[in-house]
């Protein structure tokens, strides 16, 4: 869990200091596999260089008696062996097909379609044909993942426009709407460096473009230039227009740089106009008690509990809202309904046991935060959850 620690004023109640711990990130930092585009080389372990050489979608006429309509995606590779040792390639077991669902290759006698496992010699190159049948109305960009012992997840995104667009890339700058899906691109392939160069000319390029700040701000941001990154952002105006999709990932990364303000701009006319999910309002929330407006963070947070809406950030947001209001006995009852949902949410228990400590129950405090101890927290929550304790024994 991606989260901010904010000091709270107990070092003059004993001698060591209490922390009360607010969870600042909504959005968990997930690793991502290794990103590579079609055309491009992939190269693994022991030698092996795969490359993604077209992709065909045709209507699946083999599923028409199913009742669901199916698509057949047939994916051309080759396969080299740089090595000196031969590998084994296991196209059924190896591979698989991630649109919005995630499929299999078909176990066809086809031959056209690879389906037996084969080896490849040291030297040697070969071609095939992985086939895939899928939901027809699955018409996400289609990732062709790699995985085995030998291999951690690798990832191709067949998109033959977007390889197009990076080859452009290299001698001149792509019209606006490419530029802005080729760096979508290489910030989720953490290609920073070449992300961060592409921008940079994008931003000569199209100025006052919101996206293309908002990419900056990204790009900048993972590169570890957090004041260029809030420059960035702070260069969008309050009347920028921005499709739903690009005004949350604003909001987010101005919530991430604490810049409550900018999120809550692009977030509140969608909450108005009623098109956010609870998720999103819960957001919006999390932005107003950043930024100190815990009544109206209070009746959103109440609101979305009251409609059924059942989140442990929530819990521990309201939680946190009643210890703002020296409500302890209020600040306990959340914070233990969010470990209930998420038994291993560390920050919530460990401010259970500063609640219990404020109500003078000293041997609690003291049992939740060994609980801490054990469920493994980050660095900073766990010298918190030692000092206290050595500060109660």
């Amino acid at each position: 869990m991606n989260a901010m620690s904010l000091r709270s004023a107990f070092r003059t109640v004993v001698p060591a200091a209490l922390v009360l711990l607010s969870t600042c990130g909504l959005f968990p930092s997930v690793a991502a596999a290794a990103l590579f585009l079609q055309g491009e080389d992939v190269i693994g372990p022991d030698g092996i260089v795969i490359c993604v050489n077209e992709i065909r979608r045709t209507p699946f006429t083999g599923g028409l008696g199913t009742g669901v309509k199916q698509d057949r995606v047939e994916i051309q590779l080759t396969f080299v062996n740089t090595g000196t040792r031969s590998f084994a390639v296991d196209p059924l077991k190896d591979y698989s097909l991630r649109l919005s669902g995630t499929y299999s290759p078909a176990a066809t006698e086809n031959a056209d379609c690879l389906a037996r496992p084969f080896d490849m010699s040291p030297g040697t190159q070969s071609r095939g044909t992985l086939c895939f049948t899928v939901d027809a109305s699955d018409t996400a960009a289609p990732r062709l993942v790699m995985k085995n012992d030998r291999v951690s997840e690798l990832a191709v995104l067949c998109d033959p426009g977007l390889g197009k667009l990076m080859e452009q890339s290299a001698s001149s700058l792509p019209a606006i709407d490419g530029t802005v899906k080729l760096v979508k691109f290489l910030i989720e392939a953490e290609r920073f460096e070449a992300a961060r160069d592409l921008i940079e000319k994008a931003v000569a390029a199209f100025p006052g473009d919101p996206r293309i700040s908002l990419l900056q701000a990204m790009v900048r941001r993972r590169l570890g230039d957090t004041e260029g990154a809030s420059d960035a952002i702070a260069r969008i105006g309050d009347t920028a227009r921005l499709e739903k999709e690009d005004a949350l990932e604003l909001a987010r990364q101005a919530f991430e740089l604490s810049q409550y303000g900018v999120a809550q701009k692009m977030l509140e006319p969608y909450a108005e106009s009623g098109s956010l999910g609870n998720k999103e309002l819960l957001f919006l929330a999390r932005c107003w008690y950043f930024d100190r407006q815990y009544d109206r963070a209070d009746k959103l947070l109440t609101d979305l509990y009251a409609r059924g809406f059942q989140d442990s950030t929530l819990f521990f947001t309201l939680g946190n809202i009643r210890e703002k209001r020296d409500d302890w006995r209020g600040a306990l009852k959340w914070w233990e309904k969010a470990v209930e949902l998420d038994p291993k949410y560390f920050e919530a228990e460990f401010n259970i046991g500063v609640a219990w400590y404020k109500l003078d129950e000293r041997t609690q405090a003291i049992d939740h935060w060994r609980r801490v101890l054990i469920l493994d927290p980050d660095p900073e929550t766990r010298e918190a959850a030692e000092d206290a304790i050595k500060s109660l024994e």
